[in-house]
């Protein structure tokens, strides 16, 4: 297994239901992959403020390299986890429809969290700009087209970076963290009567991958 922090992070299955039969018990078993994805985010997040650390002292010339490779993962896991949270909560928020087996847009989480945690608590910080910002840097991630630049700044390079590594660097981690950070502290403190029920369930959970993160970090 990697030594990386985030690597190196499980999470247990979680029993869903239990049903029963004359003389028998089934126990039917889950887990909430936004669990994993989260706890991966965190973790990397943690690497790329190391790495810029480390990179800082040791001036390398490509230091800036361990920064966005830890960067670029914690900014996609914040969004799988987001992506999976909008699934964990779909049939409770839309009358016990099951989400379609596609991908999921900023848009359609935007509106999940306005049914989850009510518009003043989505509009009242930087939530909604957070997430019209994430989902774009996933699909720049995942669907990447090279296209050559005039590059970009870095704060660990002497001179211009390819533009991909500037926009996935410790700042940007630190953004998504706050995103998921939002979405989560929305779940306790103003669910909806939709998403009460859930909430409660999940406090114990929410409140641990809450207290795991580092304070609030700021690009």
């Amino acid at each position: 297994m990697s030594e990386s922090s985030g690597d190196a992070i499980a999470a247990p299955a979680t029993v869903a239901a239990v049903t029963t039969v004359p003389g028998s018990i089934t126990l039917l078993v889950s887990h909430g992959m936004w669990n994993t994805w989260t706890r991966l985010a965190i973790g990397h997040e943690r690497d790329a403020r190391m790495a810029r650390a480390e990179g800082l002292k040791s001036g390398a010339p490509d230091a800036y390299v361990p920064e966005f490779e830890s960067a670029l993962q914690a900014v996609t896991q914040a969004a799988f986890a987001l992506d999976g949270w909008y699934g964990a909560t779909h049939t409770v928020l839309y009358d016990g429809r099951e989400r379609k087996p596609t991908g999921m847009s900023g848009g359609q989480l935007l509106e999940s969290l306005k049914l989850a945690i009510g518009k003043k608590t989505l509009d009242s910080g930087s939530l909604r700009e957070d997430v019209a910002w994430l989902f774009p840097s996933r699909g720049a991630a995942v669907h990447h087209e090279p296209k050559a630049t005039t590059g970009s700044e870095h704060p660990l390079a002497s001179g211009v970076v390819p533009e991909e590594y500037d926009r996935f660097k410790a700042e940007e981690a630190g953004r998504a963290l706050n995103t998921m950070r939002a979405v989560f502290e929305g779940c306790l403190a103003t669910p909806t009567p939709a998403l009460r029920a859930w909430s409660e369930q999940a406090r114990g959970l929410l409140s641990e991958l809450l207290d795991m993160m580092p304070p609030q970090q700021r690009g």
